[in-house]
């Protein structure tokens, strides 16, 4: 983990001390905006909260596009990316249908512009049905999910609209491993996370140029010392960083955070009798160095653009 500064300190503590007014669900943080959705009054409603400035208004995000009348969805997702100078940030929406067609699925995406909700791509395919686990990830223009019928990776390159697939590396399966996928910084391929949870090891794979390279391989002999002997629970992929910098575990009744490049794991949560029920990790993604955004005379020009 990064030191704290004394200025981000000030600001760890702000975010330690944030309580939001009304259930919601985290559905994507990235450049200090953390996206929730929840219910507000009896309605569904998406709200941006910039958490390193919380005097700028929170905007409301219009209601998500539904599927046609007839037709079900078998995955939802906001997904988002940095702009420009990595200051920016565009949000999507990926929606995947059953076709009217029989075993064809359709794909829509939309991007999120000037306060509504614009079809980007319609694509229509007969390749193997997306699962939502592990989250597909965009990576530059091409959106990465995870086959439901076979031990691939579905491909869907917004420029075309066209799809292709990956096979998973030699020895990975869904069914018997922990996955997540994560994005690269240079868009040129995607990161696999990959846990074999019996064995407490952690592999991580980069598909670039056509092929799998095993980037690393971490024995998570300190975790197993925590956990003892006579536990042997299942281990969990959390969260994980882009360019897979880092990575949370959840096993048992403990959180650990890995840092991948240092090589480092540290024990970051442990439940106890007294907590509530635990929802979840969402680690709190800030640019680095942080930048905190002061508001102008006029409070209209510092509205987000969404």
């Amino acid at each position: 983990m990064q030191p704290q500064t004394p200025e981000l300190a000030v600001v760890v503590r702000h975010l330690a001390s944030c309580r939001f007014a009304y259930y919601i669900n985290i559905e994507d943080c990235r450049n200090g905006n953390v996206l929730t959705s929840g219910r507000r009054e009896g309605v569904w409603t998406y709200q941006v909260y910039h958490l390193l400035c919380p005097e700028r208004d929170m905007p409301f995000i219009p209601p998500l596009p539904c599927a046609e009348i007839g037709i079900y969805y078998i995955l939802a997702e906001i997904l988002s990316k940095e702009e420009g100078d990595g200051l920016g940030l565009s949000y999507f929406y990926l929606l995947v249908e059953l076709a009217k067609e029989a075993n064809k699925v359709m794909v829509r995406v939309y991007m999120l512009q000037d306060g509504a909700w614009c079809m980007l791509t319609l694509a229509t395919s007969q390749l193997h049905y997306p699962q939502p686990r592990p989250k597909p990830v965009l990576v530059h223009n091409k959106i990465y999910m995870a086959a439901a019928q076979s031990d691939d990776i579905i491909v869907l390159d917004l420029t075309d609209s066209s799809f292709s697939t990956i096979h998973l590396p030699q020895g990975v399966e869904y069914a018997s491993s922990e996955i997540m996928l994560s994005q690269t910084n240079d868009a040129s391929g995607v990161y696999l996370i990959h846990v074999r949870p019996k064995e407490f090891q952690l592999c991580v794979w980069l598909h670039k140029g056509g092929n799998w390279l095993l980037v690393d391989t971490i024995y998570l002999h300190e975790m197993r010392a925590i956990l003892g002997k006579k536990d042997h629970p299942y281990v969990r992929i959390g969260k994980v960083g882009d360019d897979a910098q880092f990575v949370f575990l959840e096993v048992s009744r403990y959180i650990f955070y890995l840092d991948i490049k240092c090589r480092t794991l540290r024990k970051v949560y442990e439940e106890t009798d007294d907590d509530r029920c635990y929802g979840g990790v969402h680690p709190f993604m800030m640019i680095w160095p942080p930048t905190f955004p002061a508001l102008k005379d006029n409070p209209e020009r510092n509205r987000s653009a969404i």
